[in-house]
């Protein structure tokens, strides 16, 4: 596979993190998550992705092949907050060379809530599954899960 590189977010990056959060709530299975759900969580402009790259509370990185924005995540404090990746590049490592990178900026133990789909991958990481959780997004409860790791 090709090298994927990992770098800050920069704030020219923030339509293309926007555009990759967005897809890849979209492209969740629906049997996951129903349509009108994923329709509430999945943002509708850039100004969150801005946020999280120009917030100082938040560090956000990139992920890169061949200088294509492909993925990107975000930590606050001793959380992580948000990993995603482009539908085109999942299951490619983008997400496991992320979480890699952010894991080494965090103190253990680290917290996650993470969605359905993504609970094995967490698991595989060495995240333990603690409770269901909720979030909302425009009045609709999403179920995720708290995420672990010692």
């Amino acid at each position: 596979m090709t090298n994927i590189i990992i770098r800050p977010a920069k704030e020219s990056d923030a339509e293309r993190i926007f555009e990759i959060h967005r897809n890849a709530i979209l492209n969740i299975e629906d049997y996951l998550y129903s349509q009108e759900l994923k329709q509430a969580w999945a943002p509708e402009n850039s100004k969150r992705a801005e946020q999280i790259i120009t917030l100082e509370q938040y560090y956000t990185v990139v992920a890169l092949i061949d200088k294509k924005v492909i993925g990107f995540g975000s930590i606050i404090e001793n959380n992580l907050k948000l990993l995603y990746v482009d539908p085109d590049f999942q299951k490619r490592g983008v997400a496991t060379k992320i979480l890699k990178h952010l894991e080494e900026k965090l103190t253990k133990p680290i917290e996650s809530k993470v969605s359905k789909n993504a609970v094995e991958f967490y698991h595989k990481h060495g995240y333990k599954i603690r409770s269901k959780a909720t979030v909302m997004f425009k009045n609709k409860s999403i179920d995720t899960f708290l995420a672990w790791k010692s």
